[in-house]
């Protein structure tokens, strides 16, 4: 796979959890059930922290940092993005989500991010 092949699925990971935390935070403005847990704002930072990584790493091919950022993103996605929504759901069931699709599309959304983080992290792209 191409590095810009990979980026672009990275950017596109970044956009989705973007667009899921805004319509949270629109959710919750407009007095509704946020769509989970997770806090839209601080939540939000860290997309924009991870997609700064992608330009300034990524874009600009300083592989060891890119490969560094993205090796440190993946526990952060494995535990808190998919583990942490799998063993809630079947802890507590769809508390603190508003509805299983909610849930099903957070899980999905980080599944997708740190599929594209191993594959950046371990190397497994050309230039």
């Amino acid at each position: 796979m191409k590095l810009r092949t990979l980026l672009t699925l990275q950017f596109l990971y970044a956009a989705l959890g973007l667009a899921y935390l805004v319509v949270s935070y629109m959710q919750i403005r407009g007095g509704g059930v946020p769509l989970s847990k997770a806090p839209p704002g601080p939540s939000a930072l860290l997309f924009v922290i991870y997609a700064a990584c992608l330009v300034g790493f990524g874009v600009y091919y300083r592989q060891a940092p890119y490969r560094i950022a993205m090796a440190i993103a993946i526990p952060v996605l494995a535990f808190g993005g998919v583990l942490m929504n799998i063993v809630s759901y079947f802890q507590t069931g769809l508390e603190g989500y508003s509805s299983f699709a909610a849930w099903a599309i957070g899980a999905a959304i980080n599944t997708y991010g740190l599929i594209w983080n191993v594959v950046a992290a371990i190397g497994a792209y050309e230039r």
